[in-house]
């Protein structure tokens, strides 16, 4: 998890056992929320519809825990100085197979153009 201001980075482990507020904009934010239980976090959850452009009313309420969100949803929340607010990074991984048909169709096109 980092730190949304960049300032600090701990692994999700270092949150097992605490309650956080969570909010997600995605397409499928139950996903994120239960990735987070399934971490250990104690999770209160607040969904916003995908794509969500965030306001700082969004943040009114008092918060008595940490605010934690995805990655997509903190690029968007950045800008609003946010007190204990943190993000969970994602890495993109591709199946084996889909890497081999993606690495063979590009192999595909450049023997083509080679060809001409």
């Amino acid at each position: 998890m980092c730190r949304l201001d960049g300032s600090e980075t701990v692994s999700v482990e270092h949150w097992h056992g605490r309650e956080v507020e969570a909010i997600a904009g995605i397409g499928n934010p139950q996903r994120f929320f239960n990735f987070l239980r399934k971490s250990g976090l104690i999770v209160h959850e607040k969904e916003f519809p995908d794509h969500h452009r965030y306001d700082p009313a969004d943040f009114d309420a008092a918060r008595e825990r940490p605010l934690v969100m995805t990655e997509k949803d903190a690029v968007k929340c950045a800008k609003f100085q946010l007190a204990d607010a943190w993000y969970l990074p994602v890495r993109a991984q591709f199946s084996t197979e889909f890497e081999n048909r993606f690495l063979q169709k590009v192999s595909n096109i450049l023997n083509r153009e080679q060809a001409k």
